[in-house]
């Protein structure tokens, strides 16, 4: 394994990026200080737009755009010409939701994943999108008790979906969106939809390790049928404990 905990294969995949011009919404944020880095190291070229000041791991060669990214503009994005977008940027609370967030969660999560998906569409450039989606899209009552099960949960793409809170709608919205896009004639990028759920497995000599697994869902362009090849983990993705196609959840947590 590398020290960011990619295996070999996936590892490879990654590296297929090398030389690509990549955006990354929110890139400030636990995955995106994991994943820049990564890109940058294999000579990809990387903007990086975020609310939060520019992490100091952060290469000099990278480009950093500070601000509200409901304010960036299609002319800004084409400047950099991105043939790879990985959204991250998003806002959630954490289990329960309160009132102050109705507004801030509409904005920074529908909101803005529809005006940035809005602007990329328009560009010529654009191949690939990696949606930041959440388990949260899913029923709770597939992995959330009161007491903790004997069985672990088993998740996956074609599990039952029911939106937890405002944060599971909204990324639920965003994979309908990029569905709805795959299959409009004149797109020429294909999209992931990786929905990221916390999860604790045991590992040797501790009694148990904090990761994060995905289940993946993909849609191709209809035009071209085209796709850049899968990248099957990201970083801070603990893959021992999930699959492309089957993730198992302990209940209870």
């Amino acid at each position: 394994m590398t020290p960011l905990g990619l295996g070999a294969a996936s590892k490879a995949r990654v590296e297929t990026l090398a030389g690509r011009r990549i955006f990354v919404s929110g890139g400030a944020g636990v995955i995106g200080c994991e994943l820049v880095p990564m890109l940058q190291g294999i000579g990809a070229s990387v903007l990086v737009g975020d609310l939060e000041p520019r992490p100091k791991a952060f290469a000099s060669n990278v480009a950093y755009r500070r601000g509200d990214l409901n304010r960036i503009s299609e002319r800004e994005l084409e400047a950099f010409g991105p043939e790879v977008f990985f959204h991250l940027a998003a806002t959630f609370e954490r289990s329960i939701e309160t009132p102050a967030f109705f507004n801030e969660g509409h904005q920074h999560n529908i909101g803005l994943s529809h005006h940035l998906i809005d602007c990329m569409a328009k560009l010529s450039s654009l191949r690939r999108v990696v949606f930041a989606s959440s388990y949260l899209i899913y029923d709770p009552a597939l992995y959330t008790s009161d007491t903790v099960r004997a069985e672990p949960a088993i998740l996956d793409e074609a599990a039952a979906i029911r939106p937890r809170n405002l944060c599971g709608s909204a990324k639920h919205h965003h994979e309908l969106e990029l569905e709805f896009l795959s299959e409009c004639p004149d797109i020429e990028f294909t999209s992931v939809s990786a929905r990221i759920f916390r999860s604790m497995a045991a590992a040797p000599g501790t009694s148990s390790r904090a990761g994060c697994g995905v289940c993946w869902r993909q849609k191709h362009s209809r035009s071209t049928g085209s796709r850049l090849p899968s990248i099957t983990s990201l970083p801070g993705m603990s893959h021992e404990v999930c699959s492309p196609s089957r993730s198992r959840m302990p209940v209870g947590w």
